[in-house]
Order: structure tokens, then sequence, then C-alpha cells
């Protein structure tokens, strides 16, 4: 995942969530880090309760 293709897919409505840490699974954390500061730096964060979240992992809603 890059920055930019991120910039696509949350304009064109295709992705509204994307979680973060627990670099195990592919996601932002898994590859460039820029992906996850643009996350961090242009969604909103959910709080893990409204979602069962856990420690070591974050959601955010990108719209």
């Amino acid at each position: 995942m890059t920055v930019d293709r991120l910039k696509e897919l949350v304009s064109s409505g295709q992705l509204r969530y994307v979680m973060t840490g627990g670099g195990d699974r592919g996601g932002p954390d898994r590859g460039d880090s820029r992906v996850t500061e643009w996350v961090r730096a242009n969604c909103a964060a959910v709080e893990a309760s409204e979602y069962g979240g856990s420690t070591g992992r974050s959601l955010y809603r990108c719209d």
C-alpha cells in the first residue's frame, strides 16, 4: 500500500476504515511507515470500546 493509493481508495469511498498496529497482517504498519503516518494525520481514531478492540491495534475512520 502506498500513500497515493490509500488516498485514492479513501476519496473514492472504497475504504472507510484502517486498522494499524500488529504488523503481522499486512496492514499499513507492515510496509511504508508513511502510510501509517498519513492515516494517523488524516483519519479519526475510533475508540476501542466502540468495536471491541484490543491493545496494540488502533482503528481509524477515514471519510
